[in-house]
């Protein structure tokens, strides 16, 4: 007999999901087929059962389970059509034609008069032929390009095959193909060739083939190292740019393929040394150009940060190798020359001037990057330590210690922690001082940009001031070559930045600093400086912006912006942060301490004693903070974040975050910020940062997702990415912080299932459920309402609806956040508590839990007589929902009280929604038994308005005896 009840069970579920299938509703077919499989006791039952399912998954693109429920399908009725021709259909979206035309053919030699199934299984078998052809054709023209390589007599066909094959290699099977015809051996012949074209492009095939390939790269590098090695060798005897710079891109990218993952591989270990090897044999080589070793230096750097590549390089001798180089590189002045020719020289020829990088700078980045890869709780690698005290090292002869600042200024720009621990050394600053006395411009020039970096400590530039800020007053003046004066100007600025973050603190008076920053003006907004000058003078106006005056100077002036924009987007890695640092001045984004009663008495105690505390400027105040906030973002400032939200450095990236968030602060920049990229940035910045940065970044998201449209804000996929971010803010024990994370989370709940079941993978929903016991009300507030808008998921909806689901306990919350009568009422919690209890209460379970809790049918009647017609309505819905889920559920609200509520508001109410919802929940009273008829109730509302009056009296006795209770 059960089985019978079973296979009823089964055949109704089987129909409610056709029901929902042909209205589109996917979830909810699937969901009564998957139901019906577990009653379901026949054979032919359970197929068409399974068939459903398939048939739900290809609606729903979940082609991978629809092949599953398909071949359960097959394995009960091994011939079923339907079952065929779906699984071939989910093969063809996976891109499976072979396996989509088998299943169609068999559909087709089952059923010879389905015309769909034949039809299908030709048109799949066009589709496997071409993809086969396809395949071999691509094989075919690997072929013919290998051999026009070096078969031709033409050596520009040569060359042009060459260069196709680079591109065949471009993708994976053509990559395969040439591997398969043995490319590594046939090619490496053309290295020793006397063609550079041909060389040149052997390089570049060996750099595709090996980028992003583990498996291609411990082949291809070892071959190199034994069978190409005498041809390598006339590679870097050559010394041609082009040439070298591509041998440095085949080992480049074989390092970043290799080191992808966190530990290395036994085979991949000696393979790493052997690349690291030969790119510090390249960065060493004195008789290439610094160009080409600027390259080598690169390819490095790109995988410095991966796995153990910092302390490999570093154990091999690459900091050494790039300090030498650094150390012999050319003076700002001579690069100025160099570029003055080449600039010449392109103008003559009708040719732009391509954009040089200097090697110190690249030497510096790849520095900075390796210092953060290899310290250790805060503190620098020993031996990298170690390695630039040993480059560092001063003689007696003035001019002769050019190379040793050198070395000492590419330290200083990567990381001021061993610059510093550099400078303490003995008599290492007098040297300084010497070649800023001497007459040679050269040392004038190194002299003023190391003490311009040392400067940059503001704990150093204090003591700095006394010697050597006479020293560069003498370098910036007016007889001295520019290159000189910037830098002279910048650490002058530097030095009088100390303190000026407070008015009583200043170093230097106000008109001094407003003086600094005029000096500096010519230098950003003149087109006779190049982009060098621009970005010392950028330097030194961001030190210059920790004062008020300064700030307002530069908010006030639209061509210093015009020029500090223009440099944000430059993407210098050695400026960015004091770019960023400028703009977190300039709109007071740092952090600043908390004003508390305990602050306060400490201030007062600090001037009692004497000390000078810091006062803010009273151009610092909220209203000039805002306006220049306001300029930025006019002025398109998101858009120089944006780049500079590229920077590798951390610390860059956590004051652009900073900024961001100041300007995201006003909802009305929020669409501008989006629209100029800012979102996109964030997100990023979310997950690369500072755990502080990342905190900013994700509260800046927050505030824009609670005003914007998520779905326009962060289209596509990238609105799922806001969930991590925003569970993390959460979790800040920061009022404001926790209450705008929780709104953002509630806007995005609004979504879709999609969104909600990211939710609820991410524990958001968890989140939203503690903070519904947060001692702040707003928190409760939005909380409540964001876990409302996720019970439009089926999954989330049963967690909460069943007696089965996690958190099923905390219903009694919601009942008690849907009383009115409360003395921290909170009308928008009721709401949302009520609505969400709406939803729940088309679960039986949830209509039961309601009226064993003690206060549930109270707070019913409470939403019933409130006055309110929102609460009214969702009161009004929880019953009928109550009354049609079980009758001894609706017996409990027979009670004479809930009568008297309901028939007073069928006969007095003017509403149509109430009075649609009390004819129903009268009405089944009657069909139940309850009460004789719906009239013999009405006949009996005489006193209706009276007895609501009463009741509402009665609601709030009660709610004043349950806080009496509760206390």
């Amino acid at each position: 007999m059960s089985t019978q009840k079973d296979e009823m069970k089964a055949l109704q579920l089987k129909e409610e999901g056709t029901v929902s299938f042909k209205n589109n509703d996917f979830k909810a077919a699937l969901k009564a087929y998957r139901a019906g499989i577990k009653c379901a006791k026949s054979t032919p039952t359970k197929v068409a059962l399974f068939k459903n399912v398939a048939a739900c998954e290809l609606k729903l693109e979940n082609y991978n389970e629809a092949i599953a429920s398909c071949t359960a399908a097959l394995e009960l009725s091994p011939g079923d059509v339907k079952a065929f021709f779906r699984r071939s259909q989910a093969h063809e979206k996976l891109g499976d034609v072979k396996n989509a035309f088998k299943d169609m053919a068999n559909a087709s030699r089952y059923d010879p008069s389905n015309k769909a199934a034949k039809n299908g299984a030709a048109r799949l078998m066009q589709l496997a032929a071409s993809k086969i052809q396809k395949e071999q054709s691509s094989k075919g023209i690997s072929n013919d390009m290998v051999s026009k390589v070096f078969d031709s007599d033409n050596m520009e066909t040569r060359r042009q095959a060459l260069k196709n094959c680079v591109v065949l290699a471009r993708e994976d099977h053509g990559a395969r193909q040439l591997m398969e015809s043995d490319a590594p051996a046939r090619f490496l012949s053309l290295l020793g060739g006397e063609d550079e074209d041909l060389r040149v492009h052997t390089l570049f095939l060996f750099s595709t083939l090996v980028e992003n390939s583990p498996k291609r790269t411990l082949v291809i590098i070892p071959f190199l190292e034994t069978q190409g090695k005498d041809a390598i060798a006339k590679v870097i005897q050559h010394a041609s740019v082009r040439e070298v710079k591509a041998l440095s891109r085949v080992y480049g990218m074989g390092l970043g393929a290799v080191s992808e993952t966190e530990e290395m591989t036994k085979e991949a270990d000696p393979v790493v040394n052997a690349l690291l090897k030969q790119l510090i044999a390249l960065i060493k080589h004195r008789k290439l150009t610094l160009e080409v070793r600027g390259a080598a230096i690169n390819s490095v750097m790109h995988s410095i940060k991966k796995a153990d590549i910092g302390l490999r390089f570093l154990a091999l001798g690459g900091v050494r190798a790039m300090l030498v180089t650094a150390a012999l590189s050319p003076s700002p002045l001579h690069e100025q020359q160099q570029r003055k020719l080449a600039e010449a020289s392109a103008k003559k020829e009708g040719k732009e001037v391509s954009e040089t990088v200097s090697i110190r700078n690249i030497v510096s980045v790849c520095m900075q990057r390796l210092y953060e890869a290899t310290k250790a709780k805060g503190l620098p690698n020993e031996a990298l330590l170690a390695d630039c005290m040993s480059q560092v090292e001063f003689g007696e002869d003035p001019l002769g210690n050019i190379p040793a600042v050198k070395a000492l200024i590419a330290i200083m720009a990567a990381t001021v922690d061993i610059g510093n621990q550099i400078l303490e050394k003995k008599d290492v600053f007098a040297h300084l001082m010497e070649l800023a006395k001497s007459d040679s411009a050269e040392a004038q020039c190194v002299a003023a940009e190391a003490i311009a970096f040392a400067s940059s400590d503001k704990k150093r530039a204090r003591g700095i001031m006394l010697e050597g800020a006479p020293i560069l007053k003498k370098l910036y003046e007016k007889e001295k070559d520019d290159i000189i004066r910037v830098r002279a100007l910048c650490g002058l600025c530097k030095m009088a930045a100390v303190g000026s973050g407070a008015k009583n603190l200043r170093s230097m008076s106000e008109d001094s600093m407003i003086n600094l920053a005029k000096k500096l003006r010519p230098f950003l907004i003149s087109s006779k400086y190049d982009d060098d000058t621009r970005k010392w003078a950028s330097e030194g106006l961001a030190f210059l912006s920790l004062d008020a005056d300064v700030k307002e100077f530069i908010i006030n002036d639209h061509e210093i912006l015009k020029a500090v924009h223009k440099v944000c987007m430059g993407e210098d890695p050695m400026l960015q942060f004091s770019l960023a640092n400028m703009l977190v001045n300039l709109t007071n984004s740092f952090d600043s301490p908390e004003k508390t009663p305990e602050h306060e008495e400490l201030k007062k105690l600090g001037k009692f004693a004497g000390e000078n505390i810091p006062e803010p400027h009273e151009l610092d105040g909220k209203e000039f903070v805002l306006k220049r906030v306001d300029i930025l973002v006019q002025k398109g400032f998101a858009t120089a974040l944006v780049a500079l939200g590229k920077s590798d450095s951390e610390a860059a990236k956590e004051q652009v975050s900073r900024v961001l968030l100041a300007m995201t602060d006003d909802p009305k920049h929020r669409g501008t910020v989006v629209a100029q990229g800012g979102a996109k940035t964030l997100l990023s910045l979310t997950r690369n940062n500072t755990e502080k940065g990342s905190i900013k970044a994700a509260h800046a998201l927050a505030k824009i997702a609670i005003t914007n449209n998520p779905e326009t804000a962060f289209p596509g996929q990238r609105s799922l990415e806001l969930v991590k971010p925003l569970v993390t803010l959460s979790r800040e024990f920061n009022g404001l912080m926790m209450f705008e994370a929780a709104m953002a989370l509630t806007n995005l709940a609004g979504m879709n299932d999609t969104m909600r079941d990211k939710m609820s993978k991410e524990k958001a929903v968890q989140r939203l459920e503690d903070m519904m016991f947060d001692e702040d009300h707003m928190i409760r507030r939005a909380a409540t309402e964001g876990l409302c808008n996720c019970f439009y998921s089926e999954k989330i909806f049963e967690q909460f609806a069943t007696k089965e689901g996690k958190s099923f306990d905390r219903l009694k919350l919601w009942i008690l956040f849907s009383g009115v009568e409360q003395d921290d009422f909170d009308l928008p919690t009721c709401l949302a508590a009520s609505g969400g209890l709406a939803i729940l209460s088309r679960s039986k379970d949830v209509c039961e839990k309601i009226v064993e809790e003690k206060q549930g049918t109270q707070i019913l009647k409470e939403l019933l007589v409130c006055g309110d017609d929102r609460l009214q309505h969702r009161g009004l819905h929880i019953i009928r929902n109550m009354v049609e889920a079980d009758k001894a559920v609706a017996e409990k609200l027979t009670e004479k009280e809930m009568l008297v509520i309901l028939t007073a508001l069928n006969v007095t109410s003017q509403n149509p929604v109430v009075k649609e919802y009390t004819d129903n929940i009268l009405e089944q009273f009657v069909s139940y038994g309850f009460v004789e008829s719906v009239d013999s109730l009405r006949q009996n509302a005489s006193q209706a308005a009276r007895d609501i009056q009463l009741a509402k009296e009665k609601a709030k006795e009660d709610a004043r005896a349950r806080l009496a209770e509760a206390e």
